[in-house]
């Protein structure tokens, strides 16, 4: 999610030119040509709001099913940095076949390694169905393509562990 952010707010480059930090080459006359040395800085360190979809699937009491459900972050990025993203999102996902779904909040962190972009999370939240909540912990791994894929394990009282595959993609809809 975190880096889906980096991939949207980079596809707006009216938006990064806008911001602090974020400066191009003045433009040259129509006449004279590209001034020489010009160059495109562009950096998207900042501080996001990302909305985005997510569909997985979930193995969990001996089955797959399929879900469905979106993602909200809040992710701080300074590219050059060692800790490139830190957030917190929150995301709800509602299973396909089984009347259930969960909640959750999750720390996110993410960098660099060997030129590919990728992350980890963990947090808690409830697992809910028709009867009660149950409390759940994860922790989540995700590699940044464009989009975002995702795995996930993690526990629900009184149901036993589960595992998660999935793809999210994150729309930065704020920048602060």
């Amino acid at each position: 999610m975190i880096l889906s952010i980096l991939f949207w707010a980079g596809a707006w480059p009216a938006a990064a030119e806008a911001q602090p930090g974020r400066t191009a080459a003045p433009e040259a006359a129509p006449d004279s040509g590209p001034s020489p040395g010009a160059v495109r800085v562009t950096s998207l360190d900042g501080t996001y709001l990302a909305l985005g979809p997510i569909a997985a699937f979930v193995r969990q009491d001996g089955k797959w099913d399929g879900g469905f459900g979106g993602e909200i972050s809040v992710v701080r990025v300074r590219e050059r940095e060692p800790l490139a993203a830190l957030g917190l999102s929150v995301g709800a996902l509602l299973l396909a076949e089984d009347d259930r779904g969960r909640l959750w909040g999750e720390i996110l962190v993410g960098s660099r390694l060997a030129g590919i972009h990728v992350g980890l999370g963990a947090g808690g939240g409830v697992e809910v169905d028709a009867v009660q909540g149950r409390g759940a912990g994860h922790a989540t791994v995700w590699i940044f393509t464009g989009v975002v894929p995702y795995a996930r394990v993690g526990v629900v009282e009184e149901v036993g562990a589960f595992a998660e595959i999935g793809l999210k993609i994150g729309l930065p809809a704020v920048e602060f």
